[in-house]
């Protein structure tokens, strides 16, 4: 090992000082997933320097999509482009990471979130609490931000704002089908995070 790179693993470990857990698990998670090819050996650390640098830049992470982005760099600077592949290929990857990081550091997330169309609301609530939840706030996919929030509109859509009582769904049933996709999309994307329950039409 050279001095320049035995020096930067040592600024490394310092900087994760009571961190050790968190690398552990992450690093477990990598050779589970080995994006490279590499756990055909024995060596199960072989991915620590890569849990190491991605453990260190998780603070600034606020979703899934930017979590997926700092994987992908740490494996194009630890290997190269080709090798890493492209930042698709880390999806995955990327809720489980979320998720071991949740278990070290709570997010700000209700334990249970229920999917649910209320007229002029969003289409997440803390479950517990009944407090109407952004997706936005969320830790998920802008894809699904966009999905459920749209969700959402057309349920508004159907409102007649002049006769509350004479709303009517074009496609209640297209709707309420709609909804348990994105409450499954939403399950998978907060797995170990989250349990999600859908409720549909209110």
């Amino acid at each position: 090992m050279s001095t320049e790179v035995r020096a930067s693993r040592e600024r490394r470990l310092s900087a994760l000082e009571g961190q050790e857990p968190l690398v552990d698990e992450l690093t477990a998670v990598l050779f589970e997933a080995d994006p490279i090819g590499l756990n055909f050996e024995t060596n199960t650390d072989e991915y620590a320097a890569e849990a190491q640098t991605i453990a260190l830049r998780l603070p600034e992470v606020d979703d899934l999509d930017q979590l997926r982005e700092v994987i992908h760099q740490e494996f194009v600077h630890w290997f190269d482009a080709d090798l890493a592949g492209s930042p698709s290929k880390y999806a995955a990857l990327a809720q489980r990471v979320l998720a071991v990081w949740h278990r070290h550091h709570p997010l700000n997330v209700p334990p249970t979130i229920r999917v649910m169309s209320e007229y002029d609301c969003w289409p997440t609530w803390d479950d517990e609490t009944g407090r109407n939840v952004d997706p936005g706030s969320l830790p998920i996919t802008r894809q699904c931000v966009q999905q459920l929030n749209a969700w959402a509109a057309r349920y508004d859509a159907s409102l007649n704002r002049s006769d509350p009582s004479r709303s009517k769904m074009s496609d209640p049933q297209g709707f309420a089908a709609d909804g348990r996709l994105l409450a499954d999309r939403l399950a998978r994307e907060l797995q170990g995070i989250s349990r999600i329950r859908y409720r549909g039409i209110d």
